[in-house]
């Protein structure tokens, strides 16, 4: 074997992310000329990393005899890649020698996990900077909400550098200043386009990614990806279908957005019949079809897909975490964090996210003292959980212990404030941040909605528009949601008007089933079982089950029984179906219902697995219980 082969079949193996090959090749150069050949050991690192195994590219890195500035910074690459943070940090420190890419890298890696004040940090300490090095720290300045003086950006008058500063107008808010930059660029490449594409996406300006995407010259993978989540994110199944039928390419990048895009419809079929289909499956393919079933909620399926896969990373054990997490399976999800083949932050914080789901505060909190590292989504989960307990002075103590916020920090607090009542308080907080965006100013609007206060609500949306805070979906879905919650039919009528007229901003799913139950409080449910039926989207599960709340809400349980149907035809195990059927017959107060004439109408519509399971349907609440042994015995083998 010639190095050229070998050179080739290490970074083939890399790529195709092969930990068995990997070590197969490994094997393979061991003993010959090429292990002493620096280019071969570097690459053999390199693929170590890709393939997520930090041990092995540790030992590949101390066998290179005379390691250069290369050999270090793919050592430090991988350990960012593979969320090492700790190890980064103090390996970077040791360096002897740094280049432009080491101290990039870094900052790259400090940026991605939030950790805005060592990026900063990072970047002060270069002893020179480029213009990747620019673009880095551009975008660590706009997770923080300070925008930098952009007078030394002139050095770097660059395409890349005027993406990166359209993207620092998106992240602001500065939507206008994002477009302008655009229009105004002597030229645009594909990134260019993409920039402003996903910014409006990202902003829920769905209509007017549609509109940029029609424009563009050309299209690629990220392009049709960026706005077929668009589309998925307003329900519009007809727009995003026709964007999926026009690749002509199916990369690992449009799969995967396939993938999402049918699974978010609860296609999850058609999900399966499209990673059949895929050229080639790659570890991010096979996550994306194991995260498609596990947030469907078929963990058996998911479980299937995660044991057959040829290879796994920290993303799909992080997948399989979260959804027994989220599935009330804590226990299962403990398992798993146990056999995880490293710790990352992320698989520390997908399990301090389930204690917090679980209400279990006290192991949230044991976990959290525990992790080697925080960063400030790690902060946010606590701060979370802590405020789910609706206790202020514990809430209010772990904030100011945080080392920094970002408008998750703030809009925490701003919500627990509302809830508690005490709205000057929480406005007070929104003035006091040290910049605001449309996260902080739905967060404001939503204690305003819980109030039933309309009027405050328009001044605040006024306020917002005049400090360049364009309201969103979410914004309005925040209203309707807190206006739902007081039953203000009228109130949310001109809300859902003066969203669609005066905002230009279309109603999504979310925003129709608030209307529902809007309607449903108010005790018309015919008019809500109207406008479920003429939706401009076939209706999927949570419009009928916002209907079937409403059924209960007015004890109506010939609407309920005839909605719960419709509900299981989406998924027969839905157990909240049961039991909110149960609630309308047992709110149902003028109508006297036998438990023979119960069990007769449920029974219609009750699949054969939960026959025999419970006598009533209150009963089905614990059919998803699973015995941790047989778990063990069938996941976890020994």
């Amino acid at each position: 074997m010639n190095v050229s082969t070998c050179i080739q079949l290490v970074k083939s193996c890399g790529n195709a992310r092969n930990p068995v090959l990997a070590k197969q090749i490994h094997d393979q150069i061991r003993g010959t000329h090429h292990e002493n050949d620096r280019l071969v050991a570097n690459l053999l690192v390199e693929m170590y990393g890709k393939c997520g195994q930090m041990r092995e590219a540790k030992a590949a890195f101390e066998s290179i005899k005379e390691p250069n500035v290369f050999s270090t910074t793919i050592l430090l690459t991988a350990y960012a890649q593979n969320g090492h943070i700790v190890s980064a940090k103090s390996f970077f420190d040791q360096m002897s020698e740094r280049n432009i890419y080491s101290w990039t890298t870094l900052i790259t890696f400090f940026e991605s996990y939030k950790d805005l004040e060592s990026a900063l940090d990072t970047f002060t300490r270069m002893p020179a900077w480029n213009s990747a090095t620019w673009n880095s720290i551009v975008s660590a300045h706009t997770q923080a909400g300070h925008m930098l003086d952009f007078m030394d950006f002139e050095k770097f008058n660059s395409e890349i550098t005027c993406n990166a500063l359209i993207w620092v107008f998106l992240q602001n808010g500065n939507l206008d200043k994002a477009r302008d930059l655009f229009e105004s660029a002597s030229h645009r490449d594909i990134v260019s386009w993409n920039t402003l594409l996903q910014g409006y996406v990202d902003w829920e300006l769905v209509e007017e990614a549609a509109n940029l995407f029609e424009r563009m010259p050309a299209h690629n993978a990220v392009s049709c990806t960026s706005v077929i989540s668009g589309f998925s994110l307003v329900g519009d199944f007809d727009r995003g279908q026709s964007v999926i039928s026009s690749i002509l390419q199916w990369d690992v990048v449009a799969v995967n957005a396939m993938l999402q895009f049918l699974a978010e419809f609860g296609l999850i079929q058609e999900a399966f019949g499209v990673f059949e289909k895929s050229p080639a499956h790659s570890v991010v393919t096979w996550t994306s079809i194991v995260t498609a079933y596990a947030r469907s909620g078929y963990l058996e399926k998911a479980r299937f897909l995660f044991e057959k896969m040829p290879e796994r990373n920290c993303v799909t054990w992080n997948t399989l975490l979260m959804s027994y997490a989220h599935a009330g399976r804590v226990d299962v999800a403990e398992k798993i964090l146990g056999y995880f083949p490293q710790h990352s932050t992320m698989a520390w914080n997908s399990m301090l996210k389930a204690y917090r789901d679980a209400m279990n505060l006290t192991t949230a909190k044991d976990l959290f003292d525990k992790m080697p590292y925080r960063s400030t989504h790690s902060w946010n989960v606590i701060l979370d959980a802590y405020a789910r307990t609706k206790n202020l002075e514990e809430s209010f103590s772990v904030f100011t212990s945080m080392p920094q916020h970002d408008e998750f920090s703030w809009s925490i607090l701003i919500l627990l404030v509302g809830d508690s009542g005490n709205v000057g308080q929480a406005i007070n907080l929104f003035n006091k941040m040290p910049y605001q965006n449309v996260l902080c100013c739905n967060a404001v609007l939503q204690v305003y909605a819980q109030t039933g206060n309309m009027l405050q609500i328009s001044r605040f949306l006024c306020q917002s528009n005049l400090l360049g805070i364009r309201p969103n979906q979410t914004t309005f879905a925040s209203v309707l949601a807190g206006i739902s919650y007081v039953g203000g039919l009228e109130d949310a009528r001109s809300c859902f008007g003066s969203m669609v007229w005066d905002h230009g901003i279309p109603a999504s799913a979310m925003h129709f089933c608030c209307v529902v139950d809007v309607l449903g409080r108010a005790g018309q449910i015919k008019d809500a079982m109207d406008l479920v039926e003429s939706l401009p989207y076939n209706p999927m599960e949570v419009e009928w089950t916002a209907l079937l709340g409403a059924s209960k809400t007015q004890g109506d349980i010939r609407t309920g029984a005839l909605v719960a149907s419709r509900v299981t035809e989406f998924d027969s195990h839905n157990s909240a179906a049961y039991s909110l059927l149960s609630n309308v017959c047992s709110f149902a107060s003028e109508i006297e219902v036998s438990n023979a004439r119960l069990i007769a109408v449920t029974r219609l519509w009750r699949p054969r697995a939960l026959l025999g399971a419970a006598s009533s349907v209150a009963a089905a609440g614990d059919i998803s219980r699973t015995d941790v042994a047989w778990i063990d015995a069938r996941f976890f083998p020994r």
